[in-house]
C-alpha cells in the first residue's frame, strides 16, 4: 500500500551560529492504517550533528507532533550555515527538505549591548554610522539590516533609498531594529562638493552633537545653537563605529576617489577604524547572489584597488549586496549583511572597550578656525522643534 504521510515544520527556534536549533513538526497520516511509532531523524550534513527524536504512533487520518533539537559543530562560521535541512521518518520512505530563514541564526545580534563598556559613556545603543558616497547603497543597506533582523518573510523598506548619484538622504536618519541595542544612523551622501576639510558636519555628527532629522545641507556656520543643544546628551548619539560605503565603480573616478580618500582619513583622525564596505557588487557578477560569502575574482580585484587607494589590508574590506525590490527575503543577502553587521558591532565594542576622549563643543565651534577670529551668532534652539534628540 502506498504511504500517505506528510511532514510539515511548524516552528523554528531563534538561535545563533554554533548553537542548537529546535524545530517543531506535524506528522499527518492520511492513510487508513496506523502509522507505527518510530523516529524522526536529521539527514547527515557538514553543519549538523546526527540527531533524532521519538515519534509516537499516529492513528489513521490523524496528526502527531514531534520536536527535534538539531545540534551542530560549535566551531562553525557564518559562511558554513546551511540554507535548508532534510529530515526523514525512519520506518517509512517519508522525507522532507525545509528551508530556513537566516533570521534563525541571528539571536546573537539581540544580545549585544554597550552597557558597562567604559567608552560607551552610558549610551543605550551601539551607534553605527553609515557613511559614504551618494548613491552608494547606504540606505538600502539599512533596509537590508532591518529585513535581516525581522522575523517575517518580506523585505522591509523603511529608509528612503535612491540608487544613483543624486541625494536621497539629506537629513540624518536613525533606525533601531526592534529588540536590539543597535542604532543605524543614515547620513548625507558624500560628493566632491560636500564634507570639505573645513566642514564641521562630519565631526559633529560622529561626536553626537547632531539630532535625527537635521538637514545636513543647512551647515553649522550659522547654526551653533544646534551644537549647544546637542552637547547636553551627545553621548546617546556618539558614533561607536563607522561603516564606510564605497560603490565598486568609484575606482574609475579620480575626483570621487579623492573625496572618499580624504574623508576616510578624516574619520581615522577622529579616532575611528572605518569598516570599508564595497557596495553594488552584484553588478560585477551575479555569482555573488548564489554564494554571497565566496571570493569572486571580479570583486576581489576591486577590493585590491580600494586597498591600494586607502592603504588598508584587503582582509579589512567586505563586499555588500542589498535588496533592490520588495518581495521575499533572500538567504544569501541576509547572510552577507549579517557578516557585515557582526564586523561593525565588533568594531563598536572594541571602540567602547577603552575610555574615549570626546570632541568638545569648543573644538567644534572653532573647527579649522583661529579661535579669536571667529565669533558665532547664537540662535535659539527652540526654532528646531522638528529635530529628534535620540
Amino acid at each position: 500500500m502506498t504511504e500517505r504521510v506528510a511532514l510539515t515544520c511548524d516552528a523554528v527556534s531563534h538561535s545563533r551560529i554554533g548553537s542548537p536549533v529546535t524545530c517543531q513538526f506535524t506528522i499527518r497520516n492520511d492513510s487508513s492504517r496506523q502509522l507505527p511509532a518510530q523516529r524522526l531523524a536529521l539527514d547527515i550534513h557538514d553543519y549538523w550533528l546526527p540527531c533524532s527524536c521519538a515519534v509516537e504512533s499516529v492513528r489513521p487520518y490523524s496528526t502527531g507532533r514531534a520536536e527535534l533539537q538539531m545540534s551542530c559543530i560549535y566551531t562553525q562560521q557564518v559562511e558554513d550555515v546551511p540554507e535548508s535541512f532534510t529530515v526523514h521518518l525512519t520506518n517509512t520512505s517519508t522525507s522532507q527538505t525545509f528551508r530556513l530563514s537566516f533570521w534563525t541564526y541571528t539571536a546573537a545580534l539581540y544580545g549585544y549591548s554597550p552597557a558597562n563598556l567604559p567608552g560607551a559613556d552610558n549610551a543605550p545603543n551601539f551607534n553605527l554610522v553609515v557613511f559614504g558616497l551618494a548613491g552608494g547603497a547606504k540606505s538600502s543597506f539599512i533596509n537590508s539590516v532591518m529585513t535581516l533582523l525581522s522575523s517575517g518573510t518580506k523585505v522591509l523598506e523603511i529608509a528612503p533609498k535612491g540608487g544613483d548619484m543624486a541625494h536621497t538622504t539629506i537629513a540624518i536618519g536613525a533606525y533601531n531594529p526592534p529588540g536590539t541595542n543597535i542604532m543605524l544612523r543614515d547620513t548625507w551622501g558624500l560628493t566632491v562638493d560636500n564634507y570639505k576639510a573645513e566642514d564641521r558636519i562630519l565631526p559633529a555628527m560622529l561626536a553626537g552633537f547632531l539630532p535625527r532629522r537635521f538637514d545636513m545641507r543647512e551647515g553649522l556656520d550659522n547654526n551653533p545653537a544646534i551644537l549647544r543643544r546637542g552637547e547636553i546628551d551627545r553621548q546617546k548619539r556618539r558614533a561607536h563605529a563607522v561603516l564606510f560605503f564605497v560603490p565598486h565603480g568609484v575606482v574609475t573616478s579620480d575626483d570621487e576617489a579623492k573625496a572618499l580618500s580624504d574623508n576616510f582619513n578624516k574619520v581615522l583622525r577622529l579616532g575611528y577604524n572605518p569598516l570599508v564596505v564595497v557596495s553594488k557588487v552584484d553588478q560585477l557578477t551575479d555569482r555573488v547572489l548564489i554564494d554571497s560569502m565566496a571570493k569572486h575574482s571580479e570583486i576581489e580585484a576591486v577590493k585590491a584597488q580600494i586597498s591600494g587607494k586607502f592603504a588598508i589590508p584587503v582582509k579589512d574590506i567586505i563586499h555588500n549586496v542589498n535588496y533592490q525590490l520588495s518581495g521575499d527575503r533572500d538567504f544569501q543577502i541576509d547572510r552577507l549583511n549579517f557578516a557585515i553587521l557582526q564586523m561593525a558591532i565588533q568594531r563598536a565594542r572594541d571602540w567602547c572597550s577603552i575610555e574615549q576622549q570626546p570632541l568638545t563643543l569648543d573644538h567644534l565651534l572653532h573647527w579649522n578656525r583661529p579661535s579669536p577670529a571667529w565669533e558665532p551668532t547664537i540662535q535659539s534652539p527652540d526654532s528646531h522643534n522638528s529635530y529628534v534628540w535620540d
